[in-house]
């Protein structure tokens, strides 16, 4: 999956106000800072790949594909986050932003070596959940 459908995958996630409420593709644009048509055009791809539902003047609700994979992509931030703020130091803020390039870069067997070295942890610091392997 290329790293541009992570992200429009990962703000769908971040606008939403629950897993069955739309998000809708102005509010999208709006936050990702380019234009309605180019989100348009994204969802409708991501609808044949089947990581989106459209549904017409509402907006986007994640498949259960696409539940799946932001569940691997936050798996993969949520774990380096814990690595470089407990491991390395970095406050949030710097870790939040390494974490954002790495997770895209991160094979899944990579993220279970990283998971096992710290731990298994369940949550970062600041309380996020870090989902369970077996989501992925």
């Amino acid at each position: 999956m290329s790293e541009s459908t992570e992200m429009y995958l990962l703000r769908v996630v971040q606008l939403r106000e629950d897993a069955q409420t739309p998000v809708s593709l102005s509010r999208l644009a709006e936050a990702m800072a380019i234009s309605p048509v180019s989100v348009n055009e994204m969802c409708h791809k991501m609808m044949d790949k089947g990581l989106v539902t459209y549904i017409p003047y509402k907006g986007v609700l994640l498949t259960a594909g696409g539940e799946a994979q932001i569940s691997s992509l936050l798996r993969r931030r949520r774990l380096w986050v814990v690595f470089l703020e407990e491991k390395l130091g970095l406050d949030e803020v710097q870790a939040e932003a390494v974490a954002c390039q790495l997770e895209h870069v991160t094979p899944c067997e990579v993220a279970d070596r990283l998971d096992a070295y710290l731990g298994y942890p369940r949550t970062t610091a600041q309380g996020r959940p870090i989902p369970p392997q077996h989501a992925q």
